[in-house]
């Protein structure tokens, strides 16, 4: 019976640590889609950040364009206001100039108004009343020539002020525009830091982006390639839970059969406790008994041949010599690995295939490549890509035929 039942026990204990492994790939998976479900919120988030990124640097762009054309627009002004004093000093310089002429002529004209009073009259007989009348005359125009040259000079006083006056507000002006472009300049100078780092912002964040879908990328090839090993699995547990079952009606058969065993051993031994009592009865000197003895010995191989098991024909199936070896083998490929160069095909050790065999991948009536047989399993296998023909690729739904 412990021999009998080792065989259960083994394929318990294979059932259990087969459904562990489904369990922990079942939990692999779930962890891996709560990851990618987390890296791609990440991603989302990132991506909004690099959106207002984007719409600040465009901002900063447009404030520093508008800043440029403002400091281009007040260098223009401070260099407008530049010839403009420029003008002005050529003006005041002009006006001392003319000032000083004026004050030479008025002292021209004061030394010969002085001249001309200190003369004394010339021998000519001229009247004096006609004499004092020409003083009179040239004192009343030098006079008149004087005024209009103290007009003159306050009208040049005044101008010189008010020159003066403008030269200042000019200086006041071209000091305030001179701190305006210092500040433009500092606020120049800010934006194009603040432009630089947010460049290396952007810059990292397209970095952490790349690497980012690169790691998702990895992880969904983890993530297909533990789809399929927990495909490869429930095929295996499948396999298991038919064996299982099998190895449980084998069970019951051969409980069916010990219970007919217990039961023919339970006759044979009621028909010699029978055989005993009689036996007894013989020696106790029962004639009748002695009598129908001889009937139930004739009965009792009867009964023993009637109670004994009918041995059951066992009908083994018939051997087949297979050409499954020189046959063509043809198959269809399910999926396609181009980051390691492999591929998975319908075939597999049901319909004799091995590893080191070769097939040719053909689309409609091309040949396309060569693969070569790496791994089997019951109904699929795993082949190694060795050739493809140039400007083709092999994909899933290409046939396989056998070498």
């Amino acid at each position: 019976m412990t021999k009998e039942k080792v065989p259960l026990i083994l394929m318990l204990v294979l059932l259990i640590v087969c459904c562990l492994i489904g369990i922990k790939f079942y939990s692999d998976a779930q962890k891996l889609s709560k990851e990618s479900v987390q890296y791609e919120g990440e991603k989302k988030r990132l991506l909004e950040e690099n959106e207002s990124l984007k719409a600040e640097y465009r901002a900063l762009i447009d404030k520093k364009k508008e800043l440029e054309k403002n400091l281009e627009i007040i260098s223009s002004q401070f260099s407008i206001m530049g010839n403009e004093r420029e003008e002005l000093s050529k003006k005041y310089q002009q006006v001392l100039k003319e000032k000083e002429e004026l004050v030479n002529k008025i002292k021209e004209l004061e030394g010969r108004v002085s001249s001309t009073v200190v003369k004394t009259p010339s021998k000519e007989v001229v009247s004096s009343e006609d004499y004092w009348m020409d003083v009179v005359k040239a004192k009343a125009e030098l006079e008149a020539q004087l005024e209009d040259l103290k007009k003159e000079i306050l009208d040049s006083k005044t101008t010189i002020s008010r020159l003066e006056k403008e030269n200042k507000e000019l200086s006041l002006k071209i000091d305030e525009l001179t701190k305006q472009k210092e500040r433009l300049e500092k606020d120049l100078s800010f934006n194009n830091k603040t432009i630089d780092i947010i460049s290396r912002d952007l810059v990292k964040e397209r970095e952490s982006r790349r690497a980012l879908s690169e790691e998702v990328a990895k992880l969904r090839d983890e993530n297909m390639g533990l789809k399929q090993e927990i495909i490869l699995a429930n095929k295996e547990k499948v396999n298991f839970q038919n064996k299982l079952k099998e190895t449980l009606e084998r069970k019951e058969a051969m409980e069916k059969r010990v219970s007919e065993m217990e039961r023919i051993m339970l006759e044979k031994k009621s028909i010699l406790s029978e055989l005993e009592a009689q036996l007894t009865n013989i020696v106790k000197g029962k004639e009748e008994v002695v009598s129908t003895l001889p009937q139930k010995k004739e009965t009792l191989p009867q009964q023993n041949v009637s109670s004994l098991p009918k041995k059951e024909s066992v009908e083994l199936p018939p051997i087949v010599v297979g050409t499954q070896s020189q046959n063509v083998l043809k198959g269809e490929i399910l999926a396609v690995n181009k980051s390691d160069n492999f591929v998975i095909i319908d075939l597999g050790e049901e319909s004799g295939i091995k590893t080191g065999m070769r097939f040719n991948v053909v689309r409609g009536d091309t040949n396309i490549g060569t693969i070569e047989v790496i791994e089997t399993r019951k109904e699929i296998s795993a082949a190694d890509i060795k050739e493809v023909k140039p400007n083709y690729s092999i994909n899933e739904g290409d046939k396989v035929i056998s070498k």
